[in-house]
């Protein structure tokens, strides 16, 4: 068994390349062969840091405002999603938990189910809610196993309809915020 190189415990790890026991011990591995920063460099930092904490002071901005301007400040560089497919997986998974949702078939509800493409991906407007459906893992197989028909599938338009979209935007008090911005 190898040791770690930094403190000599056992490393256990699938990869062989592995030769540090944890992150821990690789950062400080790496550390000690860093050059020590200068007096100039830490002066540098330190200049930059008070710059930035005094302006934001001196600005005297309330929480409130400083959303306010963090929303201007976005506003056009990002394109609205169409679908709940534009968005990240991370993002659709939030979603689906705020909708408290289950699988479209058969109501399980215990994790996050699948997205599935009715009628596969090489259909036109594969990703349009009318041919997506949310269901659990186990009937994901029994659809590819071809024991539950296309047909019988229930599609995102009529499980949820535009629900999404308020899990996405935030209430109705974050949408008057933006169109007063």
């Amino acid at each position: 068994m190898k040791e770690c190189k930094e403190c000599g415990k056992p490393v256990v790890a699938k990869d062989p390349r592995t030769i540090f026991c944890s992150v821990n011990c690789a950062s400080s591995f790496n550390n000690k062969r860093r050059k020590p920063m200068t007096e100039i460099a830490r002066a540098r930092i330190s200049i930059a840091l008070r710059k930035a904490f005094f302006e934001g002071k001196r600005k005297g901005l309330s929480s409130e405002q400083a959303t306010i301007n963090g929303i201007k400040a976005t506003i056009g560089k990002f394109k609205e999603p169409k679908t709940i497919m534009d968005m990240s997986k991370r993002t659709m998974i939030k979603i689906f938990k705020r909708l408290e949702i289950g699988c479209s078939r058969c109501g399980w509800n215990e994790a996050i189910c699948d997205v599935h493409h009715i009628w596969g991906r090489k259909v036109q407007d594969a990703n349009d809610h009318d041919k997506l459906t949310y269901i659990c893992p186990n009937c994901h197989r029994l659809v590819h196993s071809k024991k539950i028909k296309p047909e019988d599938l229930v599609s995102l338009t009529k499980q949820i309809g535009d629900r999404w979209k308020d899990f996405y935007f935030g209430s109705e008090e974050g949408k008057r915020l933006l169109l007063v911005v």
